[in-house]
């Protein structure tokens, strides 16, 4: 019963203790593609998976958060970018290493400041963009560094920094054709922007036409609705709306297309499913833990109630030893004393003097002749004399035998 009820905690300590070690950038590349073939669902059903499962560690659960802040961001809901950032940032910051509790600061900052800058609420994006300028960016992966460059640029344009935005999107641009080619056109978007600034027409053209290369080479047709949208507004403040009319038909058919709306109505019947069924399975997993811990208890109880009989058993038992001890040393003090007493009886029948029954009684004490003889202030001969009359009446040869 002992091993079962170590059987039993063994398994409790094994569920609770074994945890995943997820690859961040694995996960990350795997929802980046279900999104890129617009399988927003099939992302959130795979994210769930980590965040109910209860072997993933907090870190885990943060990615898991991250790219659901991040699905949600293709499809412009900003609250729900947002409120995936703040469980994601809950997770995040309880990471066992600090390299990873790092890691969640600047990232959880830098993903809030694209949320306020792309719903361009300027004032809280600057709060966000001071906070990051403390932290360490060069820990952030290619991808994000390169939305943040973004940003960066914009804010080199509101000073009228122009050459020093087109610096920053240059050397963004080198980085993205080297580490993730297919977020090219964000970069040439910002550049078109740019251009719209600076009425620059050989810019603005050169912008699209790359950005809409790659847009269209890796299926991103969230970038290339953006880039006819904003090549559009850029003829139309030129005065040439024949062309910002075509440009933004073209905008209006992709955004058909690409139902943001739609998919953001599946998304929300999708997550509340979810969470409707993360919070049954959290019921049955507290019903499971109470029936495992009261089986526990039961066996516990079990366990003791044995050992107590088993410590009722041993002091009987224990009790009963000594009382047959006691019974058979009684009985052979018994027979040690009726022993003595016929030896006596039988001693006393050849009248022997007092001396020699002396003799006889530190004989039988397995005392020497030398000794006897001190003890009874004689010499060792009248010892031998003695004994020998002792040993003629008695029909003995030797001590042994008294």
């Amino acid at each position: 019963m002992s091993k079962f009820l170590y059987f039993i905690i063994f398994l409790v300590v094994f569920q609770f203790s074994k945890s995943n070690n997820i690859d961040a950038s694995k996960l990350n590349n795997e929802i980046s593609s279900l999104n890129d073939k617009f399988n927003y669902e099939e992302s959130f059903i795979r994210l769930e998976k980590i965040i109910t499962d209860r072997k993933s560690t907090n870190f885990d659960k943060y990615n898991a958060y991250l790219q659901k802040a991040l699905t949600q961001k293709r499809l412009y809901n900003y609250p729900e970018i947002l409120s995936n950032l703040e469980l994601a940032h809950s997770f995040g910051k309880e990471s066992k290493t600090q390299a990873e509790r790092d890691l969640v600061e600047v990232r959880i900052l830098v993903e809030k400041m694209f949320v306020y800058f792309d719903t361009s609420k300027f004032e809280e994006a600057d709060i966000y963009l001071k906070q990051i300028e403390k932290k360490d960016v060069s820990i952030l992966e290619p991808e994000t560094k390169a939305f943040y460059n973004n940003v960066l640029a914009i804010w080199k344009m509101r000073d009228n920094d122009v050459q020093g935005a087109e610096d920053i999107l240059n050397n963004t641009i080198a980085i993205l054709k080297k580490e993730s080619p297919k977020h090219l056109p964000a970069i040439y978007i910002k550049a078109l922007e740019i251009a719209r600034q600076t009425k620059d027409k050989k810019k603005a053209e050169e912008a699209f036409q790359n950005g809409l290369y790659y847009a269209q080479k890796y299926n991103m047709l969230i970038y290339e609705n953006y880039l006819y949208y904003t090549i559009s507004r850029f003829y139309g403040e030129s005065g040439d709306y024949e062309k910002a009319y075509i440009y933004q038909s073209k905008a209006l058919e992709i955004t058909t297309k690409y139902d943001a709306n739609n998919y953001r109505g599946k998304l929300t019947i999708l997550d509340k499913n979810l969470l409707d069924n993360r919070k049954t399975k959290e019921i049955e997993f507290e019903k499971r833990i109470k029936f495992l811990f009261i089986l526990l208890f039961v066996f516990a109880i079990a366990l003791a109630f044995v050992l107590y009989r088993l410590y009722l058993s041993n002091k009987q038992r224990k009790k009963f030893i000594e009382s047959e001890n006691n019974r058979m040393r009684h009985e052979l003090e018994l027979i040690a004393s009726n022993t003595k007493t016929k030896e006596e009886k039988y001693i006393e029948n050849y009248n022997f003097s007092e001396r020699q029954i002396n003799i006889i009684n530190l004989v039988k004490q397995g005392k020497t002749n030398k000794e006897i003889a001190a003890e009874l202030f004689i010499s060792e001969n009248t010892v031998k004399y003695h004994l020998k009359i002792i040993y003629n009446n008695l029909g003995i040869e030797k001590r042994w035998d008294l």
